[in-house]
């Protein structure tokens, strides 16, 4: 399965960082290229940027938080064997809010900044 920037898939992750225990989670896909995915969590912690069911109605914690520090590589190979439903794409406008929220995060190295902003910078 492909998955574009901006897409929201919903995958059985074992031993995700981030993530409390084993299980289906929701994950936004951030950089095609790296196959890099953001952790969409039900709490929030310092940095977290908020993402609402009128973004994607299929959450179902409203809101919900996608994890600035939880981003993590996942190959096309190991989304097909976690499962990964496809479920909502975000709007640009909403792309375009967490490239500005994440350029201004004090808690992310340049690097990192870097390498989420590449990828996201990709639909604006």
């Amino acid at each position: 399965m492909t998955v574009s920037v901006g897409e929201i898939v919903y995958a059985f992750a074992d031993g995700l960082v981030g993530a409390k225990k084993q299980g289906w989670k929701y994950l936004l896909r951030v950089c095609a290229t790296n196959r890099l995915y953001m952790l969409v969590c039900s709490e929030r912690f310092e940095n977290d940027f908020p993402i609402s069911q009128a973004e994607c109605n299929k959450l179902t914690v409203d809101p919900s938080w996608l994890s600035v520090a939880g981003y993590r590589h996942f190959p096309d190979d190991t989304m097909r064997r976690m499962k990964a439903q496809r479920i909502c794409i975000v709007s640009d406008d909403f792309i375009k809010a967490l490239c500005d929220h994440i350029g201004a995060c004090d808690s992310l190295t340049a690097r990192q900044k870097r390498t989420l902003l590449s990828g996201l910078q990709s639909r604006t």
